[in-house]
């Protein structure tokens, strides 16, 4: 079958799609507070908030692909730990990160052009509109990627290549003693490992609706995860710079998040920006929780064997997180980091613990014809005593696992060559199990050591020997 071209304009509205999804509430408003932290020390701040908010999310999305999904990886931990993890995770997402969304993008968005806008009623009205896009799994993260995305993208990369091109001051000393692990640690308060997991089928789903399988579709996920990366990237460090800026201005107790992001965008440009962040924030809120809202739906359908049906779920999401986002913003991020720093550690330990399991996998694929990987093989033999391979293909097998599997081997066989041929051959066990044994001919050694055996046995005297009369006699009697 002929792999199919990937096109880009595939990979670039997945990819945004994929951006979409991981930028969300906690995206905004945490990376200016991180640079305002670091101060003159922003860069390795930013190297630490791109390392723990990027790297480490891309980076599970792609093992994830790789791997073709997130049970084949917890599964090597328990085979109910897929089921517990994700479970309890998808209850975080509707106690805690769908709700923060819409708590972000109409205190931070419509409110900041519409001061006095009902906060309950544009939540209700929020999360309509989140059910409209996520009621069709099949087009949910198309429609993302291709209608609200580019939006938001083209907004948000104005707005940072305005205040990197021209920032609005001179970054000061840094309030924290490492800004690097300050960020790093910041960047867990994003949640996007967690969103890596928890919205892995529906990223999968999407591109191989496309038309895309086996080689052609780890092609197209990798692409699109790079986009991804580079959106975030870009968006992320700008905030944090920006951030870093005003930290002569502004100290972290003395403003909160989502103020300090709204001053630097007015002092950066003005009104207007103040009306397409709010514009961005809405819309980035929006397509993280149509995302997440789907892949609640879509585990939880999986979870209860079709019991629970997707269009039952897409409903009842909206409706809980319509009742916890009422509480309002500080309410529901004072819950946020407890949680992701419980559950990160978790989710980074079981995605490198894939690679191992995966060559401990191959080490049970033995068969008589060779050690076979996916594409290729290889095939241990003794000639001549001595032991040899053969390779077909390129063989993924780590180099110090292959020596560990030969030196086995080796001590296999001489332990074996020494227990068969000295106790069973030579000793002549085998006769005792009823097993026809050639004759084994003495060797050098056997030979030695019973003339040794002769010249030591105690020789009798003639005298004590009996005479052949007595011997008559005794024939005799």
């Amino acid at each position: 079958m002929q792999e199919k071209k990937i096109k880009f304009t595939d990979v670039l509205f997945v990819g945004l799609a994929f951006f979409a999804s991981y930028f969300g509430a906690g995206n905004l408003i945490f990376p200016p507070m991180l640079g305002l932290q670091s101060g003159s020390n922003w860069l390795s701040g930013m190297i630490g908030m791109l390392a723990s908010g990027v790297g480490l999310p891309i980076l599970a999305i792609i093992v994830l692909g790789m791997c073709g999904s997130v049970q084949k990886i917890s599964d090597h931990v328990n085979k109910k730990f897929y089921t517990v993890m994700i479970g309890a995770i998808m209850i975080l997402c509707c106690c805690v990160s769908i709700p923060r969304t819409a708590a972000v993008g109409i205190e931070m968005g419509l409110q900041g052009i519409w001061p006095g806008a009902p906060y309950l009623v544009f939540v209700i009205i929020y999360f309509a509109i989140a059910f409209l896009f996520a009621k069709d799994r099949g087009t949910a993260l198309d429609n993302v990627g291709k209608i609200l995305t580019p939006v938001m993208t083209i907004i948000l990369f104005i707005l940072v290549v305005k205040g990197a091109v021209s920032p609005i001051g001179t970054p000061g000393a840094a309030s924290v003693d490492n800004a690097f692990v300050n960020s790093f640690l910041g960047g867990y308060s994003t949640g996007d490992v967690l969103v890596s997991f928890l919205a892995a089928g529906v990223f999968f789903d999407s591109i191989k609706r496309k038309g895309y399988e086996g080689e052609a579709f780890r092609k197209a996920h990798v692409r699109a995860c790079l986009i991804a990366a580079v959106c975030l990237a870009i968006v992320y460090g700008g905030l944090l710079y920006m951030g870093a800026c005003v930290s002569t201005e502004y100290t972290p107790d003395s403003i909160s998040n989502a103020n300090l992001l709204l001053s630097i965008i007015r002092s950066s440009g003005g009104q207007i920006a103040i009306y397409g962040l709010c514009l961005s924030v809405v819309l980035a809120c929006l397509t993280t929780a149509i995302s997440q809202i789907t892949a609640v739906a879509d585990f939880y359908e999986t979870a209860t064997h079709g019991k629970l049906s997707y269009k039952v779920l897409v409903m009842i999401v909206p409706i809980v997180t319509t009742i916890v986002a009422s509480f309002g913003l500080d309410t529901i991020v004072s819950l946020t980091s407890p949680w992701f720093s419980f559950f990160y550690p978790i989710t980074l330990v079981i995605t490198p613990i894939n690679d191992i399991a995966t060559q401990m996998d191959m080490l049970g694929n033995v068969e008589e014809t060779g050690y076979c990987s996916q594409d290729s093989s290889m095939c241990w033999y003794f000639e001549n005593s001595e032991l040899k391979t053969k390779v077909k293909g390129t063989f993924s097998i780590d180099k110090v696992l292959r020596t560990k599997i030969e030196n086995i081997l080796l001590k296999m066989i001489s332990f074996w060559q020494q227990f068969f041929f000295r106790d069973l051959m030579e000793n002549g066990k085998l006769r005792n199990f009823g097993v026809p044994v050639p004759d084994v001919p003495d060797s050098n050694s056997q030979r030695d050591s019973q003339q040794d055996t002769k010249q030591d046995a105690p020789q009798d005297d003639p005298d004590d020997e009996p005479s052949e009369d007595s011997a008559e006699d005794d024939t005799e009697e």
